[in-house]
């Protein structure tokens, strides 16, 4: 302060001896010679000032506002709006307002902290009002939820909404109506998130009308539309949330050609077009999201090349990686989208690297390290999926050990579990899986105990549910696996009926069905699975009329209509069993035909023409049965040929050529059959070799054998 009401010569004699008061504390992020006041010292004198002789305080503030205002930095411009607030309230809240929007954007932690810590203290001390205080109070609780506190914020956002309708302050309500949107949905109270995200936009376009050259509220609107599109995506209202991800594209479009240096605009353009790529993504528009997706990524790299030190640009840009490796792996590429969600690890690498402390850098890693696990799985290469998994776990268990009351590091920890589970099992450990997913269910259950209205987190625990229910049903304790089926179908049934227009939640309920469905077919209560069958059957008619274009909701009829068929093929009814099998057949040849490059589409194709083979082969069709098996044996053979590494489809491929040796050595052709059935068996041998613990391999081997010598004992 001396240095600010005196002349230079002066303040340095006068600087000298404060640095040697014991409130003075060295301050070595702002230079070797910088000095701070200890904050309880400093805020004592403020006040004191500012009530015993306010018109010195005023002068000092105007004094250190004008040294401040000569300097870019962005810490100095924060101190520089400080003391404006002192000087001018109604000046420093439109100020406050841009900086905190710049500041945001940019992603910076350093100076989201130092704002956040800035306007705490002013809000606290008690003097700021009207607008001022919105501004402060906004840019506070807005960092808090840059930084996962958003959850917490509720009372807080409320009490800025009131304040700002008190102060009569339309872009404060707007953002105050924001924040309260991002706690509701946070929160799963989505039609709560959507009103408030929906006053939002309307005072953004009410804001923007009376001034279309008012590029912040411009950008606000853009947000605005974003976060109501959010909204409907998670609603399943895909049509609804692709209008509003679009509007916010063409916004964000116009804000970067009237000014392409504009970082901030630029990455808002490149978020943009990631969000029409989920829609294009979840409706089975796989080129047309890899299309936008690709636009992300080719934004993100212009950032990080313009400022490679901005760690913020650089996350984003393993984001892009990670989304375009998604619909790589939906594809079936899976090649590339381990390159995709390599590059993304890297990044996270690096990142946690230069900043361990950061704890959002150090969640991230583990969600790149569970993406290549995805890929390693889907690949059969189970001991690195189960690595990679591994990884991911332990981060999850360091955070939430740091931070027990974090409940999104608890449900992450959960999903973890859930991760493992899912390779114990894929490799027969069924015990170790059902360890998993008991801790999966265990935290959820603790979760959903402590906010009963969040919906996602009933998901969760529904899903957990599920998970469990496979278990019992592998280690064939059917009781305690229709038991957990049920509880899962419970929570679906209760998701759906307090949001029966969620299309997300009806596809989860038809998928509960299908579950308990499948015990009662096991259990050979086969009316029963019909019944359930077709309930799942119904929902997934009704997803796909209503988005006839959704190839996800295509397939899902498929499979549905695939259970019905083996239902009716148990119960002798083959004719009824051949018709379902034939619709599950017309729907892959859709989806094939619309993607060919779609492997997950072409296997399933596979299994459609092995269907209908079965029933051929029953009814004693046995050319038929041949031509179905040889449509099957000769897509697993391009799979396996484009992807030799993949267990997976390995074992498709054994199978296939089981099924095709079973015609044979019915017809008689032994010399075919024993051909057909040796290749099934080096397929066993080299996957039995490659994972002796598998035991589902294990037992096909055997029964690859066991065929074996049948033909050798026919011959002789």
């Amino acid at each position: 302060m001396a240095v600010l009401d005196t002349t230079p010569d002066q303040g340095d004699i006068l600087f000298n001896s404060l640095r040697k008061l014991t409130v003075i504390e060295p301050f070595p992020a702002r230079g070797e010679k910088a000095v701070n006041v200890h904050e309880s010292a400093r805020l004592t004198l403020r006040d004191y000032l500012r009530k015993t002789d306010p018109a010195r305080w005023l002068l000092l503030s105007t004094n250190a506002r004008n040294y401040l205002n000569e300097r870019t930095e962005v810490h100095a411009r924060i101190e520089a709006l400080y003391h404006l607030f002192a000087t001018d309230q109604i000046a420093a809240a439109a100020e406050c307002e841009l900086l905190t929007q710049e500041i945001t954007c940019s992603m910076q932690p350093e100076n989201t902290t130092a704002l956040s810590l800035a306007l705490e203290e002013l809000a606290n001390a008690g003097w700021l009002k009207g607008k001022a205080r919105v501004e402060a109070l906004l840019a506070t609780f807005e960092v808090r939820s840059l930084r996962g506190d958003t959850a917490q914020l509720e009372d807080q956002a409320l009490q800025v909404v009131n304040l700002a309708h008190a102060a009569s302050h339309q872009s404060g309500i707007a953002r105050a109506q924001r924040l309260l949107g991002d706690i509701y949905q946070t929160k799963g109270r989505l039609d709560d998130a959507l009103q408030a995200f929906n006053e939002y936009l309307s005072i953004c376009q009410n804001l923007t009308s009376a001034d279309p050259s008012n590029a912040a509220w411009q950008s606000d609107l853009a947000v605005a539309h974003a976060r109501t599109g959010d909204i409907y995506q998670t609603k399943g209202r895909l049509d609804d949330a692709l209008q509003a991800f679009n509007e916010y594209l063409f916004i964000c479009q116009n804000l970067t050609s009237a000014d392409p240096s504009n970082a901030a605009w630029q990455r808002e353009l490149g978020v943009a077009y990631s969000k029409t790529g989920d829609i294009y993504q979840t409706k089975g528009r796989l080129d047309d999201a890899l299309q936008a997706f690709n636009e992300y990524l080719s934004i993100c790299q212009n950032l990080t090349s313009a400022d490679p030190s901005n760690a913020a640009w650089q996350r984003e840009l393993g984001i892009a990686y990670s989304r375009t490796g998604d619909i790589y792996q939906t594809k079936g590429r899976l090649d590339d989208a381990l390159q995709a969600f390599n590059e993304d690890l890297s990044i996270c690498q690096n990142l946690t690297s230069a900043d361990p402390s950061n704890a959002a850098w150090q969640r991230e890693l583990g969600v790149a390290y569970s993406r290549t696990g995805d890929i390693y799985q889907t690949k059969g290469r189970l001991d690195d999926a189960l690595q990679a998994f591994n990884e991911d776990l332990s981060i999850c268990q360091n955070l939430t050990s740091a931070d027990p009351s974090n409940a999104a590091w608890q449900s992450d920890l959960a999903v973890a579990h859930a991760r493992t589970g899912d390779i114990y099992q894929t490799k027969g450990r069924l015990d170790d899986a059902l360890q998993a997913f008991n801790e999966y269910l265990s935290i959820f259950q603790n979760l959903t105990s402590a906010d009963p209205s969040n919906a996602e987190w009933q998901r969760e625990l529904g899903v957990a549910y599920s998970k469990i229910g496979d278990i019992y049903q592998t280690k064939r304790r059917l009781d305690d696996a229709l038991q957990a089926f049920n509880e899962y179908l419970s929570i679906c049934q209760n998701l759906t009926s307090a949001d029966p227009s969620n299309a997300a939640w009806q596809r989860e309920l038809g998928i509960a069905y299908s579950r308990t469905g499948d015990i009662y077919q096991t259990k050979g209560r086969l009316d029963d699975a019909l019944q359930a069958f077709n309930e799942y059957l119904s929902i997934c008619q009704n997803l796909t009329s209503a988005d006839p274009s959704n190839a996800a909701w295509q397939r899902e009829l498929g499979i549905a209509y695939s259970k019905i068929g083996d239902i009716y093929q148990t119960k002798g009814r083959l004719d009824d069993a051949l018709q379902a099998f034939n619709e599950y057949l017309s729907i892959c040849q859709n989806l094939t035909s619309a993607d060919p490059s779609n492997a997950e589409w072409q296997r399933e194709l596979g299994v459609a023409y092995s269907r209908t083979g079965d029933i051929y082969q029953t009814k004693g069709r046995l050319d038929d049965a041949l031509q179905a098996f040889n449509e099957d044996l000769s897509i697993c053979q391009n799979l396996t040929s484009a992807d030799p590494s993949n267990a997976e489809w390995q074992s498709d491929l054994a199978v296939a050529y089981s099924k095709t040796g079973d015609i044979y050595q019915t017809k008689g052709r032994l010399d075919d059959a024993l051909q057909a059935f040796n290749e099934y068996l080096s397929i066993c041998q080299n996957l039995t070799s490659a994972d002796p613990s598998n035991a589902e391999w294990q037992h096909d081997l055997a029964v690859a054998h066991s065929k074996i010598v049948a033909i050798y004992e026919a011959l002789q």
